[in-house]
């Protein structure tokens, strides 16, 4: 039994294009935002002379997202606020799960949950451009926040078994917020309070397997992993960015939670049990003034 989801890209943008202008008496905002929930469940259950557990729930997303002003564009809030935001929500969850039961002379095989998961946040600022909130917040930032939980679940009984539950998490985010990179005319930002930054602000993963044979001669194994890579940038190149009471450049992760567990047990019986669980990937996180 399979239940899939893939959903090749979700893409969201706003923009201001190549020498637009733009101007408010108090607020502008852009903000492009995904709100992303996914959910693959599936039990598979078989009590024959031999019987293998086959039971798969899989989910495979990129997430695109991206708040853009172009060359020489011009944005004015005259007393108020300018914000300029792409966003994963926090709200946002992929969960997988798969359970397998069987009972038979012999049983095999084994269930099997994963997820796979891209994320691209960018917020990019053109050069040429000029874009003034001088008596109030200027806020460019890049925001990124998803929950994935995948579980895989078995309870095999036969006279001679293997039992093997597999859950496996992998994600990969990019998170940036660039100003005027690679152009030849200077990009001007003011602001009362400026704020350029790019942010994971949620990050949880779980990823849990879990196996029970009872059998003799039984080989059970439980294998939980998840491999997270995170890349962060905050990039101001050809550009003049003031606050003229505070200027914030940042580039951080602020709530991330990873485990990996994994349960193996043979009940009332002889055999060899297994169980793996592990954490793997990176964090890497650059501010960029030139």
């Amino acid at each position: 039994s399979t239940v899939t989801n893939t959903v090749n890209s979700q893409n969201v943008s706003v923009g201001f294009g190549n020498n637009s202008k733009v101007k408010a008496w108090r607020n502008v905002s852009a903000r492009a935002k995904s709100k992303l929930d996914l959910y693959s469940r599936v039990q598979d259950s078989g009590y024959g002379l031999g019987t293998n557990c086959s039971a798969t729930a899989a989910n495979t997303v990129t997430r695109n997202v991206s708040a853009t002003v172009g060359n020489g564009a011009a944005i004015t809030a005259v007393v108020g606020n300018i914000e300029i935001l792409s966003e994963g929500d926090e709200d946002s969850s992929i969960e997988s799960i798969a359970k397998g039961s069987s009972g038979a002379a012999y049983a095999g095989g084994g269930p099997s949950a994963n997820i796979t998961y891209t994320s691209n946040v960018t917020t990019t600022v053109g050069g040429g451009s000029d874009i003034e909130a001088k008596y109030g917040t200027l806020d460019i930032r890049s925001k990124e926040a998803m929950t994935m939980y995948a579980y895989a679940y078995r309870k095999a009984s036969a006279a001679v078994a293997s039992n093997k539950s597999t859950a496996k998490i992998t994600a990969t985010t990019n998170v940036s917020t660039k100003i005027a990179e690679n152009t030849t005319e200077k990009a001007r930002l003011l602001g009362e309070y400026t704020t350029i930054g790019a942010y994971i602000v949620l990050q949880k993963i779980h990823a849990n397997a879990i196996s029970y044979t009872a059998s003799a001669g039984s080989k059970t194994e439980a294998v939980a992993t998840s491999n997270v890579n995170n890349t962060l940038n905050t990039k101001i190149d050809n550009a003049y960015v003031g606050g003229i009471e505070t200027l914030t450049v940042a580039a951080s992760v602020d709530n991330q939670n990873i485990k990996s567990e994994s349960y193996a047990e043979v009940v009332g019986f002889t055999g060899k049990v297994y169980a793996t669980s592990e954490i793997s990937g990176s964090n890497t996180v650059n501010i960029t003034v030139t």
